[in-house]
């Protein structure tokens, strides 16, 4: 089980009553039924992309015992933009105008082959 949550206008939510609001409340308290430390999760991920000055952010996370035995496996992801406010339109925008081929502010890359000589 993983969830995620998308925020926009990011710097207009203030921490303490984002935990209020009634919608956030009801997809709290659903995720707490998935994992009781899920709740606990999204608000290290709210603080983080608040902490790194985010416009709109997709915030993703999930728990799961170790294949291996022993302690769970946790993931806690943020993914936002810095100027963009609605990270889903910003995201499909990029996506809708395609690959940059030739713009002169994207560096080229350079690859580095190195080979073992045989002796």
């Amino acid at each position: 089980m993983s969830w995620s949550l998308t925020i926009n206008d990011l710097q207009h939510v203030d921490i303490d009553t984002f935990w209020s609001n009634a919608e956030v409340l009801q997809n709290i308290e659903y995720l707490i039924t998935q994992h009781p430390k899920y709740a606990d999760d999204l608000g290290l991920a709210l603080a983080l992309a608040k902490a790194a000055g985010l416009k709109s952010c997709v915030l993703t996370g999930m728990r799961t015992p170790s294949p291996y035995g022993g302690d769970e496996v946790v993931d806690i992801s943020v993914r936002g933009m810095t100027e963009a406010t609605d990270y889903q339109a910003a995201v499909k925008a990029h996506i809708m105008a395609g690959p940059i081929l030739s713009d002169e502010s994207v560096p080229p890359v350079t690859v580095m082959v190195v080979r073992k000589e045989s002796a």
